[in-house]
C-alpha cells in the first residue's frame, strides 16, 4: 500500500511539479512550500524577547526582560508570541496567501505558529481560538480573511474550538502599513466590537493574526475581548515585524 502511495505521489510530481514559493526551485516530495535552502534561511524567533509582547531583543540579555512599551503601559493581552521574523521569506509566503489567494500556504504557516504555541503556552488551556476580523468592505475586496484561514488550521492542529463569532470589525480603517505606533493606535481605536458576550465570560482566548508589528491591532482586539468578559487573551502570530 505504501509503495502504491509513493508511486502515485511520484507520478503527480512528474505531471504537476511544485516549486518553492520563495525562490521557485523545484520542490522534493517531502517539501511543502519551501525548498531546503529557503527552510534553512527562515529566521525563527528565539530568546531573548520581551516576556509580555514577545518583541525580539538584540544583544546579550540573559534574564527576564520587559520592553519599554510594555513597561510604560501594560498591554491588554496576557502574552504575545510570534514564530518567525517578518523577513523576505516570511513576506513572500504571507503575500501569496493574502493577495494571491494561495490558501494552502495557510496550513504551513499555521504549523509554524503551532510549534510556538506548544512551546510558549504549554501550560495554558484555551477555551476558544479566534482571529483578527476584517471589515466587511475589506472582505469583499479580498474575498477571504487570511488570519481566519491560519486560525482554522491552528484550531484543528491543537484540537481547540474555533470561535469565529467573538469579534467583528465595526469601523473601516485605513491600512496600518505606513503608520507609526501612535498613528496605528489611533487608527485602530474603537474599530472592534464583541458579538457573543455570554460565550466570552471567564474564557481564555487564543487570538490569531498573520503579522504583528507594533501590536496595536492585537492589543485593541484584546481590550475588546477583555471588556466583554474574557478572562485572558493570548496572542499568536506567524511573523513579527
Amino acid at each position: 500500500m505504501k509503495l502504491l502511495q509513493r508511486t502515485y505521489k511520484n507520478l503527480l510530481e512528474f505531471i504537476w511539479p511544485r516549486f518553492c514559493i520563495n525562490c521557485k526551485k523545484k520542490l522534493q516530495i517531502n517539501q511543502a512550500i519551501f525548498c531546503k535552502d529557503c527552510i534553512n534561511r527562515i529566521n525563527y524567533i528565539h530568546f531573548p524577547y520581551c516576556n509580555i509582547c514577545g518583541d525580539p531583543v538584540d544583544g546579550d540579555v540573559r534574564q527576564s526582560y520587559t520592553c519599554h512599551y510594555c513597561n510604560h503601559r501594560r498591554p491588554h493581552f496576557s502574552m504575545a508570541r510570534s514564530a518567525i521574523r517578518f523577513d523576505a521569506i516570511a513576506k513572500k509566503a504571507i503575500y501569496e496567501l493574502k493577495y494571491n489567494k494561495e490558501t494552502y500556504v495557510g496550513k504551513n504557516l499555521a504549523e509554524l505558529a503551532v510549534q510556538t504555541v506548544e512551546q510558549e503556552y504549554k501550560n495554558v488551556i484555551f477555551d476558544y481560538i479566534t482571529y483578527i476580523p476584517l471589515h466587511k468592505r475589506r472582505v469583499r475586496q479580498r474575498t477571504f480573511n487570511q488570519s481566519k484561514v491560519i486560525a482554522q488550521y491552528i484550531a484543528k492542529m491543537l484540537q481547540v474550538n474555533m470561535a469565529p463569532d467573538l469579534l467583528i470589525r465595526s469601523k473601516y480603517t485605513n491600512t496600518q502599513t505606513l503608520l507609526n505606533f501612535q498613528q496605528r493606535k489611533k487608527n485602530i481605536s474603537g474599530a472592534f466590537k464583541a458579538t457573543n458576550i455570554p460565550k466570552l465570560e471567564n474564557k481564555t482566548i487564543l487570538l490569531v493574526d498573520d503579522v504583528m508589528t507594533t501590536g496595536a491591532t492585537v492589543n485593541e482586539c484584546s481590550k475588546t475581548l477583555k471588556k466583554a468578559g474574557a478572562l485572558n487573551v493570548y496572542v499568536i502570530t506567524v511573523a513579527r515585524g
